[in-house]
This record gives C-alpha cells, sequence and structure tokens, in this order.
C-alpha cells in the first residue's frame, strides 16, 4: 500500500526520487502527465516534476521560504481550494506543454 505520505515500503528510494509517483501513476493505470501531486516542500516538488508530474504545494511553516518556483501553484493551506480548481489548473498545464 502506497501512504499518502510518500514514505511506502514499495519503493527504495526516497524523496526527491520520483520512484513514488512513477510507482503510484503505474498502479492507477494512469499517465504521469494527467497526475497533479500535492506536496509541502522543495524535496516533494522534485520528486513530482522528477516524474513529470504537475505540482501544487501547501506549504507549512517550516517549509514556507523554500523555493517553489517549478509548482503549478502555490497555496497557504487548502481549504479555498477545490478539486475543480485543480482539474482546470492541471488542463492548463497540459495545454500549455
Amino acid at each position: 500500500m502506497m501512504h499518502k505520505n510518500g514514505r511506502g515500503d514499495d519503493v527504495k528510494e526516497k524523496k526527491p526520487d520520483p520512484s513514488i509517483y512513477l510507482t503510484a501513476a503505474e498502479r492507477l493505470g494512469v499517465s504521469e502527465k494527467d497526475c497533479m501531486v500535492v506536496e509541502d516542500s522543495v524535496i516533494g516538488l522534485q520528486a513530482a516534476t522528477g516524474a513529470g508530474m504537475s505540482c501544487v504545494i501547501s506549504y507549512t511553516s517550516s517549509t514556507a521560504n523554500q523555493d517553489f518556483k517549478e509548482a503549478a501553484a502555490i497555496y497557504p493551506n487548502l481549504s479555498n481550494v477545490r478539486l475543480t480548481d485543480l482539474e482546470a489548473l492541471l488542463e492548463n498545464v497540459v495545454a500549455a506543454s
């Protein structure tokens, strides 16, 4: 089972290695470009983009000052973000590439 925090026993390498996300996409039977990852750190962002996936950042107090320039979007929290917002964001990222 893949853990939501990406620390599952399914892969040997830890983030920023993209294995956790590539394995998840493979098991779900979806293309990497159709995936959007939600992360809270630059290490997670690097893992997601290394897997060829879009990444949204919802930072924490300890990661707020990290460099998230590769993120599709950055939110202080996800309380006002709807699934339809993320779906539209992913569509725009895919269309732009």
